[in-house]
């Protein structure tokens, strides 16, 4: 069953690539890619905020509207966070848990995500 959006010609795809130019215009380097059709979802590989814009809450507002894309679709978002940016990477683990992802290991280890995180969808139920 397709999403309304998707029926509204409005899919997952789009919206991250609108997501991604909303935030370019802010100077903000979003890469963020859909992963195959096999496992479905998208792969965040970067979200690198300008020094001199940094805390003041940008990624944290990427990643409000990145997870709720992915909730609305029902996709599952991977990542696996480093340090070759300059960021911590035990820091930037405990900011990605924040959205609900987990270390893809013991209990949560699923074979097919080769990212050390994943995050799968949340829905909302309706009353």
């Amino acid at each position: 069953m397709k999403h309304l959006r998707e029926k509204e010609g409005i899919g997952f795809e789009k919206e991250l690539s609108d997501l991604r130019n909303k935030y370019k215009s802010k100077n903000i380097d979003l890469v963020i890619y859909p992963s195959s059709k096999v496992i479905g979802g998208a792969t965040l590989s970067r979200i690198e905020v300008p020094k001199i814009e940094r805390g003041k809450g940008f990624a944290t507002k990427v990643m409000v509207e990145l997870t709720s894309i992915a909730d609305r679709y029902g996709e599952i978002l991977r990542l696996s966070p480093t340090s070759e940016f300059g960021a911590s990477k035990e820091r930037l683990k405990e900011f990605y848990k924040r959205f609900g992802f987990v270390e893809n290991k013991g209990k949560n280890k699923d074979y097919r995500i080769s990212e050390t995180m994943y995050r799968r969808p949340k829905f909302k139920h309706l009353d």
